[in-house]
């Protein structure tokens, strides 16, 4: 493509090994597509490289089962020659989503975006279910907690957030089919479920008797009621007194009530786990947050104890330039005083320059870099979370900033994803008189 490694120098592939896999490869099937299919390379590492080489995001493990529309990719298929590693999955505000191992190297188009997704799910629901070449049997590439995926946790066809989760493929296949076989002569002795039932005889005609005495018909005169004539209810008259009119007592001028002061309601009570407690390390020198009007400090304070239910702790990063800057923190965090430890240039690689520059939400693990230890040991964590869910604060075609919420295992859900943007959208509704006069 350029100067830049490809995945064999990347990997450190043998050639010798190369050129044998190039010879056992089907007609036609990308030499990389059939090495990640079949275990030749490893998955995790070549997403790795991948991400860091492409800058595009990873679909997350579950998207083609929850979030993926196999009758729209049958319509495709009638209007485009898609392949099993190449084929679009999504579409959302006049954006074709690609999934694909490796992006063309034409130019991508303002009205295409890729994505990097495992060849081995791709193939798996291209070929549909019981399709030929479809059942088999791999083990799935192992969990990668070291990759990062950068869309919604799959494209919703639905006007709902388009959610690319960022990261770690773990595809799973799925319990093996067992396939009952049966010897010679045995289909008897057990009834196959999928047997249509025999068709019921036909019953013969009974034999027709000569001369035999015709039935006598007998008609039955229909019985007509007689019609019911309605009644007038009677209505007592009641007679009306006049009475002089009375004038009115003057009225003093109401006192105009205050404005009503907006109560936040919390989220209604679920089932979800209590958030896992952070190992927060007090800074020596913690930061002190900016001074807010009360209504603002109240909308975010809300913001904080609704994420609080789900999450373990929450932030909010605001952009300035080409830089994001912490904001406003849940207590529980203890950010460093010193602003520039905390603040993310967004030309560097992170979650947060996926959001800025995909203005979409993040959703998933987070690459294990220098940047992403750097920003969140300076917040008091000491090592990384295990899931992070970055919503951008939007109004119109303006980027504020971005609400950052951080938990555990149990937050990679959608429905976690879903809570975020739900409570983001509230205080955007609330703050966007304000906020979006801002720059």
């Amino acid at each position: 493509m350029d100067d830049q490694q490809t995945w064999v120098e990347a990997l450190n592939i043998n050639p010798d090994l190369l050129s044998e896999w190039s010879s056992q490869a089907p007609e036609l099937t990308p030499i990389l597509v059939f090495c990640l299919e079949r275990g030749l390379v490893d998955y995790g590492e070549y997403m790795r490289f991948a991400q860091s080489r492409f800058e595009l995001p990873i679909l997350q493990a579950n998207f083609f089962q929850s979030a993926f529309d196999p009758a729209q990719l049958e319509q495709d298929k009638l209007t485009g020659d898609w392949q099993p590693w190449f084929f679009p999955v999504g579409r959302w505000e006049n954006v074709t989503y690609i999934a694909c191992v490796e992006p063309p190297q034409e130019p991508e188009s303002p009205e295409v975006r890729y994505v990097l997704a495992d060849p081995r799910a791709m193939r798996e629901v291209f070929s549909g279910p019981g399709a030929e070449g479809s059942s088999e049997q791999h083990d799935g590439p192992p969990p990668v907690p070291g990759v990062e995926s950068e869309l919604p946790n799959g494209f919703a066809v639905s006007p709902a957030p388009f959610v690319l989760d960022l990261d770690n493929l773990t595809f799973n296949i799925g319990p093996e089919t067992v396939v009952k076989t049966f010897a010679a002569g045995a289909a008897a002795e057990e009834e196959d479920p999928f047997a249509r039932p025999a068709p019921s005889p036909t019953p013969a005609p009974a034999p027709v008797q000569k001369n035999a005495p015709k039935p006598e018909l007998k008609i039955v005169p229909p019985v007509v009621a007689a019609p019911v004539r309605a009644q007038t209810p009677v209505v007592p008259v009641v007679p009306v007194v006049a009475q002089a009119p009375v004038a009115p007592a003057p009225v003093a001028s109401p006192i105009p009530a205050p404005a009503p002061v907006p109560v936040y309601t919390p989220p209604p009570p679920s089932s979800f786990p209590r958030p896992e407690p952070l190992a927060i390390k007090k800074n020596p020198n913690p930061a002190k947050a900016e001074a807010l009007q009360p209504d603002e400090a109240r909308e975010i304070q809300n913001l904080f104890t609704s994420l609080r239910t789900r999450y373990s702790a929450s932030l909010i990063m605001r952009f300035d330039g080409q830089n994001a800057q912490l904001f406003q923190w849940d207590s529980d965090l203890s950010p460093n005083a010193d602003a520039s430890k905390t603040t993310v240039n967004l030309s560097y690689p992170t979650f947060m320059r996926i959001v800025a520059k995909t203005t979409l939400p993040y959703h998933g693990y987070l690459v294990d870099s220098p940047a992403h230890h750097e920003f969140f040991l300076h917040l008091g964590l000491e090592h990384l979370p295990v899931c992070v869910t970055a919503v951008p604060v939007r109004f119109d075609n303006f980027l504020w900033g971005i609400v950052v919420a951080f938990g555990s295992e149990e937050n990679q859900k959608m429905d976690s994803l879903n809570f975020a943007l739900e409570m983001t959208e509230r205080l955007m509704n609330t703050m966007g008189p304000a906020w979006s006069k801002t720059s």
